[in-house]
């Protein structure tokens, strides 16, 4: 505050500024040279200089708090005169005051005294003291507008140092420990699948103590992680201290078992104790998993239509999706009027079981045959199902998840014969590839009850064949094997197409002259087809071999034909896949792989060609060391996953090799691969039909041992 302003008397003009002003005295009269009189006169103007000081104070005080200007200048009686005319309590106007006479009539003098005594005096008469007198503050909105805009100003800057500048580094926040776990949410029963847990302490504090646990969902199989675990179940791993902003991950893989149709959950717990802290806190994640698919695919080949009581052939046929190799498996067939003929079964069926197989590991497509009988029971048609049942463990216990069924209904008719055929435990289609043998079954039965006359079964097999240098067939005729002779003619049916058809009767099987009730004749062969190395295997526009059988009986008008169920082989490309490995050592110590992915085909056109698997450990790749010959190749660093993709591959081409290198910068006693399985995929362009191969997956302990 500017220091207080004083208004000094004079004989003529006052003036109320900052600067000094001329002096007043109470013993001179105004300016003009007049002189009091009589001591009368003398005390009135002493007593109107004592109201004159009064209102000098009252005039210094207003201008102190803003309500008169310090530079107006006026005289002390043109104050007391405008004081004088103003009401009672009203505040003085700011503004310039018209000059009067330095002095006064006495007339004048006296209302001046009355009026100022007024305004002025206290309630008893008497007037204030000026010591005590309260000066009035000025309060303009303009002012506080200024004075609120200046506070929020100082408290935002205030809140910024304190939350941005003082917090963080003092204070501990739970919202800043951040857990999260990734992964495939609908899943197939059965899959290897991989889940991401990432972990952050995202603060300026430090936590102890830190351990992160893990509830797999229920059949989870435990395989391998990036991180190895603390304890034997595998399901914890103990992380010590989080610094500051310091943050990891960790990779599970593992194989989910779950009935399908289910829902499980994968739940992740982050326990820790915060710096100056002695209490534990937890943090919790979790992903849901839906099992709606299966990775084995199961197909059963069955006759739509079975003879009641009657021997019937049938197959079971699984593949995985993907090449993915299945552990702890087993394959169960339920159906309340089955009879199942075991000794028939191929493979065998396990001990104690009348309809059960187990299989320890699941890589490629594999086929169980089996023969049986179906009861009436006065029931039209019957269910037979097929399940896959799967465990986490080597030991099975318990039932089992179902990862797989296949329900088929089959009808019941009345017959007295029974004549049925099959090719690789197939009835009715089959998928087979350049080299497989054929193992062909028949079977006769007499379910009536009356004999069979003059039996005589035919066997008629419609295979590729070309006319270049002289007639080639797909089939290696050269390599037949059957327990019985029987007439075999050769047949072109067109440049194509060549029939090879075979002939029993009496001659050959002496039961044929007269099949009686309840016996039964069965008749089994096996046929090889050629492969690239004994046949130039483009050569052949087809890829179809038909099989099919008759049966005549009786004699004259009477005789009977009876056709069996006919059977399509269609044969698919000739790819062949491989993976190798090549092991250096450079002159750190570590090792340095070359890996080499071998495609071979020289039967039909290949499309969308996909190889890929996953490389563990500490390695480093790098993508200038690829070779590709077509195609691309794609590497992800931080999986690890490297994947070839060719658009295509035609037969001409009998041979493409992938290469890529890597460098194993460290080795991990408890890891005992390098790589995954190799996966391969493929579009046959003729058949129109996937084809899946898996290669062998590089195996650490024989590097080393090499």
């Amino acid at each position: 505050m500017p220091p207080k302003k004083k208004i000094k008397k004079s004989p003529k003009k006052k003036k109320v500024s900052k600067a000094k002003a001329p002096k007043t005295s109470a013993k001179k009269s105004a300016q003009g040279g007049k002189a009091v009189k009589n001591k009368q006169h003398a005390k009135k103007e002493e007593a109107l200089e004592e109201k004159r000081d009064f209102v000098v104070k009252k005039l210094e005080d207003e201008v102190d708090s803003g309500f008169l200007d310090s530079e107006v200048e006026v005289g002390v009686e043109d104050v007391v005169e405008e004081v004088a005319e103003v009401p009672k309590k009203q505040k003085v106007k700011k503004k310039k005051l018209v000059k009067k006479k330095d002095v006064l009539p006495d007339t004048e003098e006296m209302k001046i005294e009355e009026k100022l005594t007024e305004i002025y005096e206290n309630g008893d008469g008497s007037m204030p003291d000026m010591q005590t007198f309260e000066k009035r503050k000025r309060s303009t909105v303009l002012t506080a507008f200024f004075v609120l805009l200046f506070s929020f100003v100082f408290f935002a800057v205030v809140a910024w140092v304190g939350f941005f500048v003082v917090q963080p580094s003092s204070q501990f926040s739970e919202e800043d420990v951040i857990l999260s776990i990734s992964g495939e949410e609908d899943i197939k029963a059965g899959q290897e699948l991989s889940y991401r847990i990432r972990y952050r302490n995202a603060q300026n504090v430090s936590l102890g103590s830190v351990k992160l646990e893990i509830r797999y969902p229920e059949g989870f199989q435990y395989i391998e992680s990036s991180v190895k675990p603390s304890n034997e179940n595998n399901d914890t791993w103990d992380l010590g201290v989080l610094a500051p902003q310091e943050s990891g991950y960790i990779d599970v893989t593992g194989r989910v078992f779950a009935d399908l149709d289910t829902k499980q959950s994968f739940r992740v717990f982050l326990n820790y104790i915060p710096a100056s802290f002695s209490s534990s806190f937890q943090k919790v994640a979790h992903v849901a998993l839906s099992a709606n698919e299966s990775i084995v695919r199961v197909h059963v080949e069955i006759p739509e239509e079975v003879a009641v009581g009657s021997e019937t052939g049938m197959s079971i046929i699984l593949t995985p999706e993907d090449g993915e190799a299945l552990e702890y498996i087993s394959v169960v067939c339920e159906s309340d009027s089955f009879i199942h003929k075991k000794e028939a079964s191929e493979p065998a069926v396990d001990e104690n079981t009348d309809c059960q197989w187990s299989i320890d590991s699941l890589e490629n497509e594999q086929i169980i045959t089996l023969n049986g009988s179906f009861t009436e029971e006065n029931e039209a048609s019957i269910p037979f199902v097929v399940k896959v049942l799967g465990w986490d463990t080597e030991e099975k216990i318990g039932d089992g998840y179902v990862l797989a069924k296949v329900e088929k209904e089959i009808a019941l008719v009345e017959t007295d014969m029974v004549f049925n055929l099959a090719v690789n435990g197939g009835v009715s289609s089959l998928n087979v590839e350049p080299g497989e043998i054929l193992v062909t079954s028949l079977v006769l039965r007499n379910s009536g009850e009356t004999p069979l006359d003059e039996s005589v079964i035919r066997l008629t097999i419609d295979a590729p064949s070309h006319n270049e240098n002289g007639i080639t067939s797909i089939i290696d005729w050269n390599k037949l094997e059957m327990g019985t002779d029987s007439d075999l003619i050769g047949e072109q049916l067109s440049d194509t197409v060549r029939r090879g058809e075979f002939t029993w009767d009496k001659r050959y099987i002496p039961d044929l002259d007269q099949v009686n009730p309840g016996e039964e004749i069965k008749i089994d062969l096996t046929l090889p087809i050629k492969d690239g190395g004994t046949a130039t295997l483009s050569d052949f526009e087809h890829s179809q071999i038909d099989v099919m059988a008759e049966l005549q009986y009786g004699e004259g008008e009477s005789r009977e034909i009876v056709s069996s169920n006919k059977i399509i082989l269609t044969i698919e490309s000739d790819l062949e896949f491989e993976v190798r490995d090549e092991v250096l050592e450079n002159t750190q110590g570590q090792s340095i792989h070359t890996v080499t992915w071998l495609l071979s085909n020289s039967f039909h056109d290949l499309h969308n060609i996909a190889v890929s698997a996953d490389i563990y450990g500490d390695i480093e790749l790098s993508e200038d060391d690829i070779v590709v010959p077509a195609g691309e190749v794609e590497y992800d660093a931080e999986t690890k996953h490297i994947v070839w993709n060719i658009e295509q591959m035609p037969a001409d081409v009998d041979v493409l090799a992938m290469q890529f290198s890597f460098t194993l910068l460290s080795e991990n006693p408890t890891q005992t691969q390098l790589t995954s399985k190799a996966r391969l995929s493929a579009e046959d362009g003729v058949i129109e039909s996937g084809i899946v191969r898996v290669g062998d997956e590089i195996l650490l302990q024989q590097i080393i041992q090499e």
